[in-house]
């Protein structure tokens, strides 16, 4: 089932495809035909109750410096999209905050993932104090003097990267395993673009 997806992320110009786990997920989404929105956070704007951004048709290739083309630039209403991607790297500040308020706005209607409120609530740095018993004795603090060596450091919620990492040595296939869950999750009570 082809999904009418939308991609909230940073420039696409500037990223480095080898590593970049957004770029695996576009490579496998427009694979599986997905037609690709793509923009980025500060094109993102709620008028009235419509959720808006500008953006373009994007597609992708896996090719160093020549990594994607943008066409037919629009600004369109996010809730007419199946999905949307929330992929923007951080700083986690005040504009990252408000774009997660905004996408709450269309969600779970439109399906956003990973959902706002969760991305929200779940910082980087203090979300691994919630697995204690698998860390050792951890300090979060601001001064520079402290000693990381080689323990966890973060949970990344917001963009975590590895995805083609763990395809090239031997593991599971983490993009193809995203979309299928997201086409399970649209398919299930998530109603088509077209059909609204």
């Amino acid at each position: 089932m082809a999904l009418r997806i939308a991609v909230q992320m940073d420039p696409i110009a500037a990223i480095d495809i080898r590593g970049d786990s957004t770029f695996a997920i576009l490579l496998e989404a427009q694979k599986r035909g997905h037609d690709i929105f793509y923009y980025t956070p500060q094109n993102l704007a709620l008028f009235g109750d419509k959720l808006m951004a500008r953006g373009s048709t994007l597609s992708v290739q896996d090719q160093s410096g020549n990594h994607y083309a943008l066409s037919q630039p629009r600004t369109e209403d996010l809730a007419t999209r199946d999905c949307v991607l929330l992929r923007q790297d951080p700083p986690f500040d005040m504009g990252y905050i408000t774009t997660t308020h905004l996408l709450e706005r269309i969600h779970p209607k439109t399906l956003v993932v990973n959902d706002p409120a969760h991305v929200r609530n779940a910082p980087e740095k203090l979300f691994v104090l919630d697995f204690l018993d698998l860390m050792p004795p951890t300090l979060v603090t601001r001064q520079l003097d402290d000693v990381i060596g080689p323990y966890l450091t973060e949970i990344n919620v917001t963009s975590p990267t590895g995805i083609r990492q763990i395809k090239a040595f031997g593991g599971a296939d983490i993009a193809a395993l995203f979309w299928e869950a997201v086409e399970r999750k649209s398919g299930n009570g998530q109603s088509a673009a077209g059909s609204r």
